[in-house]
């Protein structure tokens, strides 16, 4: 693979051996797509058929993102992992949200339930619309967390409702060499969703 040009559109040509042309277009797909700024799409999509001329492929007309569970008819998604990042937040001791994203979240709020005590909402889209909050759902959530301190605080979580439009986590923050609850200098989370069972 030679004269990768990339610009300010996604778009892409490269010159290719036509009998290895399968390994350079995947792994050249997977590498623009990792740096164009798709993060608020749903989910990336690239044509079923790419017309090759003169032995180059445009890659700006085979590839759209959509706002969408479903690539539109003629185009596949592209998988890149079964499990995905869906959404992360900082989380202050005020407690505030000083910055926040992920694959699937428009909005997260937190609320303080006592000290050292936090709920955290992410607002986005997790699933079709028959995804209630259940345990399944829950079960399907994965949490990671971690206390923003210079000191001895360390977190707890749990996963309190996950439906299709939110995701709540409760998150106990406490000094574990007293073992007293208090809001430390804030937290950081990031939340993890892992695919519906086809079973």
């Amino acid at each position: 693979m030679d004269n990768l040009e990339r610009g300010p559109k996604l778009h892409a040509e490269f010159s290719y051996n036509q009998k290895n042309v399968a390994v350079p277009i995947t792994a050249l797909i997977l590498a623009i797509a990792s740096m164009a700024n798709i993060a608020h799409a749903d989910i990336t999509c690239i044509r079923n058929r790419i017309r090759v001329r003169n032995n180059q492929v445009r890659l700006g007309n085979a590839i759209t993102q959509v706002q969408s569970n479903e690539c539109p008819r003629g185009f596949k998604e592209i998988v890149t992992n079964d499990q995905s990042l869906v959404g992360f937040a900082h989380v202050t001791s005020t407690p505030s949200i000083t910055s926040f994203g992920g694959s699937k979240v428009s909005n997260v709020t937190v609320t303080n339930q006592g000290s050292g005590v936090f709920d955290v909402t992410f607002t986005g889209d997790f699933g079709s619309l028959d995804d209630v909050d259940s345990e399944e759902m829950r079960d399907r959530i994965v949490v990671l967390s971690n206390a923003r301190a210079t000191n001895y605080n360390v977190t707890n979580v749990s996963v309190n409702f996950a439906s299709f439009l939110q995701i709540t986590v409760r998150v106990y923050m406490f000094s574990s060499d007293a073992t007293t609850q208090n809001n430390g200098d804030g937290l950081y989370l990031a939340i993890f969703q892992s695919p519906k069972s086809s079973s």
